[in-house]
């Protein structure tokens, strides 16, 4: 199994039992809750079908499967702008760099127009040419997409506040927050690790999902049994980064996706109506703890 930056680390030596979280019976109504809520987005909003979209970005001082992400983004930008709808075009433009060029680099808060919600790579590929007189390699990347205009804007009202979160830990530090809804509704909290993989945070085996309420503020982790161990996966590096993206909705919406990564959550909560939802992100580095 894959060690994660973020461990479920007993207190006191106590053994934690998974909880039974995907039992039939809940697994079948999650199903059909999610079902309808797809009904209902897809009635709201009008889904357009785009063909090669591009996208392109240097290799430069980052490699070239980051060249790839990045390409990809801006593909998904192109895809909007072919759907007409640039103008609620929004990204998240390094909200911390490195210089391996992680920066978590997406497309969020789309307030009035679209998002894409689906896409398929058709081509990708290396090539070499002239960039301001030098000879350069650019990562080019095709897509066909499916990209959702919506009809409803994002409720100003509904917000969420998340405070306690550090800039930098050290490797072995344990993770505290505190998060307070302005109206009810659900979380999930996704972590992201160096590498754009990433898992579901909250709700987990140890802590079950539950009804938030508006002004009440509570403590992560929710659970007294056990803290947030941050861990460093790569020892090689001095520092990695890790963003947590908070979600919250009106209504309890799972995630199925079995493979958990950047694309694959920002595809699902864009299928999401913006009215429906808030999302917010925060990025901290893990670095080597002193000896």
């Amino acid at each position: 199994m894959k060690q994660l930056c973020i461990l479920y680390s007993p207190k006191q030596e106590k053994r934690l039992t998974p909880s039974l979280v995907k039992r039939g019976r809940r697994r079948f109504l999650w199903f059909v809750i999610l079902a309808l809520n797809v009904l209902i987005s897809d009635a709201q909003n009008d889904d357009i079908k785009i063909k090669n979209a591009r996208g392109e970005w240097s290799i430069s001082n980052i490699t070239p499967e980051q060249a790839y992400d990045k390409a990809l983004i801006e593909a998904k930008f192109e895809a909007l702008r072919m759907a007409g709808i640039d103008e609620s075009i929004n990204a998240i433009n390094s909200l911390y760099s490195t210089n391996e060029g992680n920066d978590y680099t997406g497309i969020s808060s789309i307030e009035l127009g679209g998002e894409v919600i689906d896409f398929t790579i058709v081509d990708k590929k290396i090539e070499q040419k002239k960039v301001g007189g030098f000879d350069a390699l650019i990562a080019k990347v095709t897509i066909d997409a499916v990209v959702r205009k919506y009809k409803k804007k994002r409720d100003s009202a509904f917000q969420i506040q998340v405070s306690g979160i550090e800039r930098s830990y050290k490797d072995g530090d344990h993770l505290t927050f505190s998060f307070m809804p302005h109206k009810d509704g659900y979380l999930k909290i996704f972590a992201f690790e160096d590498d754009n993989t990433g898992y579901v945070l909250y709700p987990n085996v140890h802590e079950k999902n539950k009804y938030f309420q508006a002004g009440v503020q509570i403590k992560f982790p929710v659970s007294k049994e056990f803290d947030y161990e941050l861990a460093k996966i790569n020892p090689l590096k001095a520092t990695e980064n890790n963003l947590l993206i908070f979600v919250f909705t009106k209504h309890d919406i799972p995630f199925f996706e079995e493979d958990i990564n950047y694309h694959s959550v920002l595809n699902w909560i864009a299928k999401i109506s913006p009215d429906e939802r808030v999302e917010v992100r925060n990025l901290f580095q893990i670095a080597k703890a002193k000896k």
